[in-house]
């Protein structure tokens, strides 16, 4: 509905500045006859030659195409035209002003219907990009969510806020360690390997969080080599 309306109200104005200037010209029914044209090439510019050729990578040839469509079309219609109408086709008479006011008007039209297009282009990559960006997000809290166990997560937090309310010093030193186990989960883990060194770090950090959790009934021996920096594990 809004093309057809824009384009009625296009010819509805060319009609009118036509008449009112006195557009003289040997071609029957030269407006409805231009603007038909015209509509005709900024569709096939935009919904044939764009898609075929500027979306493929090929901007150059999209342009030389509907230049070329542009000063073709419009002169060779005026020109069928005029023999259907048994009027001596003559260079005077086809070439004349009228025929360079009709190509400017046309590259206008298509300039603007095509620069619509890219930004419309533009926009949509952009909310495309967004909603990656949103997916990619929930795809790593999920992954999140399924690598640490809840139970030890929340463990863990009601831990440090019973420490807070104890003012216990170790409250700051375990919030490091959950800091470093979540860091380590969610950014080191992306990786098909990472250093060995730093899971033994981990692990370590995992027991230090148990031992201010049990107190002095946990006891636990770990001991691990890790003067080898160039150790990986896989994930």
């Amino acid at each position: 509905m809004f093309h057809f309306l824009f384009w009625l109200l296009y010819t509805m104005v060319f009609y009118t500045v036509n008449t009112k200037y006195n557009v003289n010209t040997i071609i029957p029914y030269y407006t409805f006859i231009t603007a038909a044209v015209q509509i005709s090439l900024v569709y096939f510019i935009r919904y044939y030659l764009f898609c075929k050729y500027y979306q493929r990578g090929k901007p150059v040839l999209f342009s030389i195409l509907a230049l070329s469509s542009i000063l073709y079309f419009i002169p060779a219609v005026w020109m069928i035209t005029m023999i259907i109408s048994k009027i001596n086709v003559t260079f005077s008479g086809l070439f004349t002003i009228d025929l360079i006011l009709a190509y400017l008007v046309t590259l206008v039209i298509v300039f603007i219907s095509v620069s619509v297009t890219l930004l419309r282009e533009k926009e949509r990559k952009k909310n495309e990009l967004a909603h990656f960006e949103k997916e990619k997000k929930e795809m790593e809290l999920f992954a999140l969510k399924s690598q640490i166990d809840s139970h030890f997560l929340f463990n863990t937090l009601n831990n440090i806020y019973g420490l807070a309310l104890k003012k216990s010093d170790l409250t700051p030193q375990s919030i490091l360690y959950l800091s470093e186990i979540l860091n380590f989960v969610i950014y080191e883990t992306k990786n098909d390997f990472y250093p060995l060194s730093k899971e033994i770090q981990l692990i370590q950090y995992y027991i230090e969080l148990e031992k201010m959790r049990y107190g002095d009934s946990f006891k636990v021996d770990f001991d691990a080599d890790d003067k080898d920096e160039d150790s990986c594990i896989t994930r």
